[in-house]
């Protein structure tokens, strides 16, 4: 099983400002979403049962992919906030490098996203896919997971599965990483460096895709078996 660092990338963005139209539609149609009353809060004590999992890692790693799998093997509901976070760039036209500078900027885009997860959290029985997961529902989360895999093979996946170059590759995915690691850090006070939140680390470059599916699904099974011994209650 790896053990690799996510690292913070370097500043490669060079993408200037966002058209000052596009940001102001933007953090107008944000506020709109946020002023909207909260998500009902419930205590950690109201969880429904089921399990709660978490998968975080960069970009690259496979974390949908093994979500997915690790979902349908528990037979667990999938939930990704990456896709929240698409789906709303999607909407408003713009690019997830764009949104990612709207979001480092104000809160509201993190704060909705944020809200969705801790809900589904709450009801248990759920796989959630999300770079935050961990701190988001650490309260709650039985196993957290962290997938790794190195920056070459990131890039030549993210290349292959986006159809562009691996320099145009490396070029997105570290600009958005670079805004995301100020993001977090700012706002909730998280370095993403830091791996000592999660149960199990599986660097899935070193494994073929069935072999790193197989490690993560056994892997969470014990974990979950070990905190049934321990009396660690997950419904």
């Amino acid at each position: 099983m790896g053990t690799s660092t996510y690292t913070q990338a370097p500043p490669l963005w060079r993408g200037g400002a966002l058209p000052i139209r596009i940001y102001q539609s933007s953090i107008r149609f944000l506020k709109a979403r946020m002023d909207k009353p909260p998500l009902p809060h419930n205590p950690v004590h109201s969880r429904q049962p089921g399990p709660v999992i978490t998968v975080s890692g960069p970009h690259g790693t496979g974390k949908s992919t093994y979500a997915l799998a690790l979902a349908e093997a528990l037979r667990l509901r999938y939930v990704s906030a990456g896709k929240l976070f698409r789906d709303l760039a999607k909407e408003r036209g713009i690019s997830l490098e764009a949104l990612g500078e709207i979001a480092a900027t104000n809160p509201a885009v993190d704060r909705m996203i944020d809200e969705r997860t801790k809900l589904e959290a709450q009801k248990g029985g759920v796989v959630i896919d999300a770079q935050l997961g961990a701190w988001m529902v650490k309260e709650i989360a039985d196993v957290k997971v962290l997938v790794l895999a190195s920056d070459e093979v990131r890039f030549k996946r993210i290349s292959q599965r986006d159809r562009v170059s691996q320099t145009e590759a490396r070029k997105q995915t570290m600009a958005r990483e670079t805004i995301q690691v100020r993001r977090y850090k700012k706002y909730y006070g998280v370095d993403v460096t830091d791996t000592s939140i999660y149960d199990l680390r599986v660097d899935t470059s070193i494994y073929p895709i069935e072999k790193a599916k197989t490690i993560i699904i056994e892997g969470v099974q014990r974990l979950l078996s070990r905190n049934q011994l321990t009396g660690a209650a997950f419904g």
